[in-house]
Formats: structure tokens, sequence, C-alpha cells
């Protein structure tokens, strides 16, 4: 579910001096989140049936796919130094969907 989101953040964003220790704790988060879906699977769906479970992560995965179009910057065609003085300086340059 938030699995892709972490790795496009973890590649794009974090300068090489915490990369290790970013990328180390985006798959431990993701290790959690797919451990805490299948276990929490079988049990929503014998309360709220299958198409209501399929149906709930389809809309948090909507919502994820949105906070990264939305919230993070566009580093297409930028050196890591330019996106970083962007994010110091509070200017967010609209992700890919505006940028096309």
């Amino acid at each position: 579910m938030f699995g892709p989101a972490l790795y496009i953040v973890r590649a794009e964003l974090l300068p090489l001096s915490v990369r290790a220790i970013g990328g180390s704790m985006a798959v431990m988060t993701s290790a959690i989140t797919g451990f805490l879906m299948a276990k929490s699977f079988l049990p929503l769906t014998g309360y709220f049936g299958l198409e209501m479970n399929f149906l709930m992560y389809a809309t948090i995965s909507m919502i994820m796919a949105l906070i990264i179009c939305y919230f993070l910057p566009e580093s297409r065609g930028k050196s890591f130094d330019e996106v970083q003085k962007q994010m110091e300086a509070g200017i967010v340059v609209k992700g890919p969907i505006n940028s096309v």
C-alpha cells in the first residue's frame, strides 16, 4: 500500500548522508505495513465483505497517490542540491501531474 511511496521519497529526496538510514527505515516500514495488511485482510473481509475490503485498500492507495502528486516536489531534471534548496525555502513545485 505505502511501499512504493517510501522508496520514491528515499531515492529522490534524502541526501546521501542519511540515505542509508532512510532506506532502512523505508524497508522496515514497508515490512510492517505489509505484515499488518496480511493480518488484517481476513478479519476485515469477515466483518465487511470482500468488496468493501478491497474498496478500503483502493481508497487508501488513491489518497497516498494524491499525497505524492501534490506534496512532494518535482525532481525531474534537477540536481539534488536544487531540490534541497527548494524544500528548505518552502517552495514546493507541484508533482508530475502539473508539469506535463
